[in-house]
């Protein structure tokens, strides 16, 4: 498919893979149209790829005790994400309690009933 760097050796604490010389891309080539249909074409093919990754992970996904543990619970509450918010005056986060909103998403996410997909956050 060639939208990744060859895999050359896999072993315990990490993988080699090919070297491919690329360029990052930037804000300014969000207005070439070429680059921006060669993308479109790219994430396309991306997005119609079959992953071998569970389909029935929906629960998982929403787990917010193993994703969001008491650790960080403790520091949105008292530690240094209140500090943070509280210096920043981040009045979004001093009105909204976001512990009492991850039940709220959970259920809304699990009546979705959505399928699990392959997909990417890092794109422009």
């Amino acid at each position: 498919m060639k939208i990744a760097p060859k895999l050359l050796s896999v072993f315990n604490s990490g993988l080699i893979s090919e070297y491919i010389d690329f360029r990052y891309l930037n804000t300014s080539d969000d207005h070439n149209p070429k680059t921006v249909a060669l993308l479109a074409q790219k994430l396309a093919k991306f997005h119609s790829l079959n992953i071998p990754i569970p389909k029935d992970s929906t629960k998982e996904a929403v787990d917010f005790d193993k994703w969001f543990p008491e650790t960080y619970r403790q520091s949105l509450l008292e530690g240094k994400v209140r500090q943070e918010i509280v210096t920043k005056n981040l009045t979004t986060f001093l009105t909204l309690n976001l512990l009492d909103e991850m039940p709220w998403i959970g259920e809304r996410v699990l009546r979705v009933k959505s399928p699990v997909v392959f997909s990417h956050n890092d794109f422009n």
